[in-house]
């Protein structure tokens, strides 16, 4: 499969591109989408945009519909699938990762994902609804590639676009407000991304005597995030999630060095020259000091993320990316029965089974007071680190509930024992009440047992007299 996708992408320029009608489908205001369908237009391609507010019925003819987001989509299922099978257009669905990544199966390979309480996925049962009618989708990254493998038979990974002219200008604007001392900012709409930790790190930061100035930029507009990010020395993207944002890919555009998470079991799915430092709640503090400390650092990582922005990032590189799927959608000798992953950042393909998360694990447990150091360092994990995989995870999981049920057991087991020496010790006291006593008379003295021993012949003559005379 790699093979095809490859030599599309190396006749992009060639005529067959300008032939295909693409028509791009979403909701206004849709930045992405926006630079996608300018960028096809550029490229020479006839493209047609529809917003999400128009009947299904009123779309024209095409080759390619491509849809941003679910929501809508999930509405009006019925008139997409006549829709298609009318124009035989062939259909393709854009994730934002956010409408994929659920609470269940991201807490499987990453630890820090338990921590993000924010996950606005959409239900199951819809995205299988979803992929009835749109077999194939587009995500913007390995991660987001996970969670869809699951409902559809066919996943290309396409990065995220920006346009960099825009990016240049805004660089060259950027303007140092306090003099040597490094600015440090965090761009976030809101707590998902980790600002507790963030705090924290800072904090022991400055306590060791380090002299910055940090920046928590949230629900900023558009513009003043950027004008803020130009002005930092280093950013933070998000700590929790195991793929970088297009905050981090923004970032880089502007040259600013960028810690992000980024999970180590999809490292080899990643370009081996991505410049972003891998930081997560328990690392951000090591990750930073160096950064703080090395200028040349921050300005050698700075030019390998814009230098990492031009090759994948720009829309003149995302579009032949694009342009190869719409051409791999459409291609007559294809199977239907084919179920991949197309990678177009690193130009691989694997079978969609590898894509999927590992089943029955259970979540790692909460490490909400792990403290901040330690961990992976600048390069990564420490040399001779031993990685766990999902497989080991899984069975150290097996081996802890095992020794759990044995444990359990034990303890019912001992119960049991506890119960049973109980009812024979009231059952041995009731029985032998008398031998015991004559046993305790023993100890009082012989002459309390005969003062007793009368006592207790009286009260018996007493008796049977009382009971003879009634």
């Amino acid at each position: 499969m790699r093979h095809i996708l490859d030599s599309r992408m190396d006749d992009f320029h060639a005529g067959e591109w300008i032939g295909l009608k693409i028509m791009q489908v979403y909701e206004s205001g849709h930045s992405q989408a926006d630079i996608i369908a300018q960028g096809l237009r550029d490229a020479g391609c006839e493209t047609d945009v529809y917003r999400w507010n128009v009947p299904v019925a009123d779309y024209g003819p095409c080759d390619v519909v491509h849809v941003h987001g679910a929501s809508a989509v999930a509405s009006r299922l019925n008139e997409w699938s006549s829709y298609v099978q009318h124009y035989r257009a062939l259909p393709l669905i854009q994730y934002e990762t956010f409408e994929i990544r659920s609470r269940l199966d991201a807490v499987r390979n990453n630890f820090y994902a338990h921590l993000d309480d924010r996950y606005s996925e959409l239900p199951e049962e819809l995205l299988k609804q979803v992929s009835s009618v749109f077999p194939g989708c587009i995500v913007e990254s390995a991660e987001a590639a996970e969670y869809a493998a699951k409902f559809h038979r066919r996943v290309y990974i396409v990065p995220p676009a920006i346009r960099l002219q825009e990016w240049d200008d805004r660089k060259s604007r950027g303007e140092r407000l306090f003099g040597k001392r490094t600015v440090i900012a965090h761009i976030a709409a809101d707590e998902s991304k980790g600002d507790e930790y963030i705090e924290k790190a800072v904090a022991r930061l400055r306590d060791e005597g380090y002299d910055f100035h940090y920046e928590r930029v949230r629900n900023a507009g558009g513009d003043e995030a950027i004008e803020r990010m130009a002005k930092a020395d280093i950013v933070i993207d998000q700590l929790f999630h195991g793929s970088y944002s297009l905050t981090a890919i923004e970032a880089m555009a502007l040259g600013k060095p960028v810690l992000s998470h980024l999970r180590e079991d999809l490292r080899h799915r990643l370009d081996p020259e991505l410049p972003v430092v891998s930081a997560n709640p328990a690392t951000l503090y090591r990750q930073m000091v160096p950064l703080l400390e090395n200028e040349e650092l921050r300005r050698s990582l700075g030019e390998r993320g814009r230098t990492q922005v031009l090759k994948h990032h720009a829309i003149e590189a995302v579009i032949p990316k694009l342009l190869a799927v719409y051409r791999h959608v459409t291609d007559p000798n294809q199977a239907e029965n084919v179920t991949f992953v197309f990678d177009l950042m690193t130009g691989e393909a694997y079978p969609i089974e590898r894509a999927v998360s590992v089943r029955g694990a259970e979540p790692p447990p909460p490490a909400v007071d792990q403290p901040i150091g330690g961990g992976e360092s600048i390069n990564g994990p420490p040399q001779g680190a031993v990685q766990k995989t999902p497989a080991a995870r899984s069975r150290r999981t097996a081996r802890r509930a095992f020794r759990k049920r044995r444990r359990a057991n034990k303890r019912s087991r001992n119960s049991r024992r506890r119960k049973a020496r109980r009812g024979r010790r009231i059952t041995t006291r009731v029985r032998a009440t008398g031998r015991m006593v004559r046993k305790g008379i023993k100890r009082r003295g012989r002459r309390k047992l005969r003062r007793l021993a009368r006592a207790g012949a009286v009260r018996g003559r007493r008796a049977r007299r009382r009971r003879m005379a009634g």
